[in-house]
């Protein structure tokens, strides 16, 4: 039984509590949890930003010059334009943007994304780009760690 499901039913097994305790109970085991989800989150970005930082040691050693570039590095290339001008509004930003704020800034920078779902091909094209990260709210530049929260 995962240890959550089985605090859960600790918390709220006894047929005598009043509705209101109940209530009560179930309050504090959320509160709870969203301080665990915070804690692991956390600790998962640290993971993170050591692994990104790792691979890209690793990368600027290994593979200087990548001989075989893929359709989205290639010049001149819709996802190539996206990732360089995307790297370059993140560069200026103080914080992780989502999507939407780079669309936004994509399109102030008079690019626009002649797709049927521009949002859809702007985070396929943000995913596969290895000089960024998804930090959970929003794209951030991997070669520019974050002051933890």
């Amino acid at each position: 039984m995962h240890k959550l499901q089985a605090e859960n039913e600790r918390h709220i097994s006894g047929d005598d509590l009043a509705p209101n305790a109940t209530l009560r109970i179930l309050r504090e085991r959320r509160a709870d949890i969203e301080r665990e989800i915070k804690t692991q989150t956390a600790a998962w970005r640290t993971e993170l930003k050591k692994v990104n930082e790792a691979i890209a040691a690793l990368e600027a050693v290994f593979e200087p010059d990548n001989p075989h570039p893929t359709r989205a590095t290639r010049k001149g290339s819709l996802a190539s334009i996206l990732r360089d001008a995307t790297i370059s509004i993140l560069a200026k930003s103080d914080r992780p943007l989502n999507r939407n704020e780079i669309l936004a800034g994509l399109h102030a920078a008079g690019i626009d994304i002649d797709k049927d779902d521009p949002a859809k091909f702007l985070t396929r094209v943000l995913w596969r780009t290895k000089e960024l990260v998804n930090e959970g709210d929003g794209y951030w530049l991997a070669s520019r760690p974050r002051e933890s929260d």
